[in-house]
């Protein structure tokens, strides 16, 4: 992969994550799927990203709170090839 694909990152900042989840879409499309890093905001006890889906596109995102879903804003950060 070295010298025929060039390392992506992408990043994004303060994006709210609905009750029922959403899609993250990448402005670019990647050769492989990607290592996806998230943040939750204002993290509370009980907190944690449910990540699913991962495609070279984009990857699904829900956000729990002791396994019940919760709207959050989260930074995101991708890494791949």
């Amino acid at each position: 992969l070295g010298d025929v694909y060039k390392r992506q990152v992408e990043s994004g900042n303060g994006i709210l994550i609905p009750v029922e989840g959403t899609t993250i879409q990448f402005a670019k499309h990647f050769h492989a799927i990607p290592n996806v890093q998230v943040t939750i905001l204002n993290k509370e006890q009980g907190d944690d990203e449910i990540i699913s889906n991962p495609t070279t596109d984009s990857f699904d995102i829900v956000i729990t709170n002791n396994e019940q879903p919760v709207q959050k804003t989260i930074n995101y950060v991708v890494q791949g090839y």
